[in-house]
């Protein structure tokens, strides 16, 4: 197996300015709208937007089952790049390997901007590929979402 079998790297442009964009991912009050895959709800999100500041999230799935995660803030460059880890909590409090997200904000023409995710450090490549099914989804939500935050000052 290869690197990219435990790396996903994801690229999507959104309709919106950068700033914008990247205010989406650092207030809670937009994530808990957009930030799990389709079906599913933010039913609690603390963040300590910082570098070093931690954040968690519970979603609860269409089957009521509750899916718990957390990570640290590794570093913050507004409106450019967020870099994160992130943990799956199991029912016992039990968390999964670390992976490292780094999400990089790209500015393009006609308010428009670029999203870059890159997650490493997957523990298995089934793993990676159900992640992968997530972040397509959320990142499908935001973009629904931002549609009507045009008009919100960035």
């Amino acid at each position: 197996m290869s690197d990219t079998d435990f790396e996903l790297h994801l690229v999507r442009e959104f309709d919106a300015p950068v700033e914008l964009l990247f205010q989406m991912w650092a207030d809670p009050d937009h994530m808990k709208h957009w930030g799990c895959p389709e079906g599913f709800q933010i039913t609690e999100i603390r963040m300590d937007f910082r570098e070093g500041g931690a954040w968690s999230t519970n979603m609860t799935g269409p089957d009521g089952t509750t899916y718990r995660m957390r990570g640290k803030y590794l570093k913050i460059d507004s409106p450019r790049l967020i870099s994160n880890t992130s943990q799956w909590i199991d029912e016992r409090g039990n968390a999964s390997a670390p992976t490292t997200i780094t999400m990089t904000f790209e500015s393009l023409a006609n308010n428009r901007s670029r999203l870059i995710v890159h997650e490493a450090s997957f523990p298995t490549s089934t793993f990676k590929a159900s992640n992968e099914e997530g972040w397509k989804s959320s990142l499908e939500s935001l973009a629904a979402y931002l549609a009507p935050q045009q008009d919100i000052p960035a």
